[in-house]
């Protein structure tokens, strides 16, 4: 199967070498699992254990032996996924981590979570100061278009070096390739760049599925850590903040718009990044 480079791989295999815990957060369906399971490994050539707290079974596995378990882990790279899902599995980790540190065991584990959140009030309870943070985002515009290298603007924007043959490439596209990259550009701008809108092609699939995200995101996400005492509220709220992309931002103005505290639209602003 062939897969879109995700940006962020080059960064991410580098940390890998490097730290023992990096940690990888993202909204649902971003392609976290895919990134971490069926990507990263082959590019590091290493063997690898791969565990998903989605299933209950493990969870209630390491909630009796946490420690115990992963010291049984024998591979380089252990993928552990959706671990927001275990809050128990922090403080065995941190313990097993720093005893393999001493003992010069070189293990990476890479965390994966959909929930930031609690993921993020666990990790700074236990791991500050231990892990490497990234957040997959869905598909950029150049990732979709396969240019695989950073961005020509994250370039400019990070003060990397240009190079001649990066200012030579704005002259050198044929009149197909523009075309189709405008479709694509066109695309992602209707659609966004969640992976599996990109795998859907009838309009009316990709609509299902949006819905169907959408809903499961409120039920399940937004309810399980928000406390939010009217959900109705915060479905109209997130409707006028999308109707709102591009203009000036104004949080007073739209608590008015909603009859709604300043506070209660920072809330809702948080659980939507």
């Amino acid at each position: 199967m062939n897969f879109i480079k995700r940006s962020i791989t080059d960064v991410l295999l580098q940390r890998l070498t490097k730290e023992h815990i990096v940690v990888l957060t993202g909204a649902r369906q971003t392609g976290k699992t895919t990134l971490c399971e069926s990507i990263l490994p082959g590019l590091l050539g290493t063997p690898f254990s791969y565990i998903s707290f989605d299933d209950p079974d493990e969870r209630l596995r390491f909630q009796k032996s946490a420690i115990e378990i992963l010291e049984s882990l024998d591979t380089p790279l252990i993928i552990l996924d959706e671990v927001q899902k275990i809050p128990a599995l922090f403080d065995p980790l941190k313990y097993v981590v720093d005893k393999q540190k001493k003992q010069r065991i070189k293990r990476a584990y890479i965390l994966t979570g959909s929930s930031q959140i609690l993921l993020m009030k666990n990790i700074k309870e236990t791991l500050a100061g231990r892990v490497a943070l990234f957040n997959l985002y869905p598909f950029s515009l150049s990732e979709v278009i396969g240019s695989g290298d950073t961005p020509f603007l994250t370039r400019v924007w990070g003060g990397k070096t240009i190079t001649d043959n990066n200012l030579k490439s704005f002259n050198i596209l044929s009149t197909e390739t523009t075309r189709n990259t405008m479709n694509v550009r066109n695309e992602h701008q209707l659609w966004g760049g969640y992976p599996p809108i990109w795998m859907r092609e009838t309009k009316e699939d990709k609509i299902k599925w949006l819905k169907d995200y959408r809903k499961t995101y409120i039920e399940r996400d937004v309810l399980d850590v928000g406390q939010i005492a009217n959900i109705d509220n915060f479905i109209v709220a997130q409707k006028l903040l999308c109707a709102r992309t591009g203009q000036i931002f104004s949080i007073s103005e739209v608590a008015r718009d909603l009859s709604l505290a300043v506070n209660t639209i920072k809330r809702y602003i948080k659980l939507l990044n």
